[in-house]
C-alpha cells in the first residue's frame, strides 16, 4: 500500500490500481465511479439561535468558516 499523500503514476507502471478523489474522471486511465459524495451545512446551536431556519444562502455566507488548515 502506499503512502496516500503521494499520487502514483499508474503509466509509469507504479501500480495497477488507484483510487482517487477526484471532480472529473480522468481522461488518459479508464475509471469507474465508485461513490458520490453528499454535502450537508452544519452549525452549532449556539452560532445560529438567534437565527430563523431554514436559513438563506445569504445567511450562511455570513456566518464564519471553519479553519481547516
Amino acid at each position: 500500500m502506499a503512502d496516500a499523500r503521494r499520487r502514483l503514476r499508474l503509466a509509469a507502471g507504479e501500480a495497477d490500481l488507484a483510487i482517487r478523489y477526484a471532480r472529473t474522471p480522468p481522461v488518459a486511465l479508464a475509471s469507474v465511479e465508485l461513490v458520490r459524495d453528499v454535502f450537508f451545512v452544519v452549525a452549532s446551536p449556539k452560532l445560529i439561535r438567534a437565527k430563523r431556519l431554514p436559513l438563506r444562502l445569504a445567511e450562511l455566507a455570513e456566518l464564519p468558516p471553519i479553519d481547516t488548515d
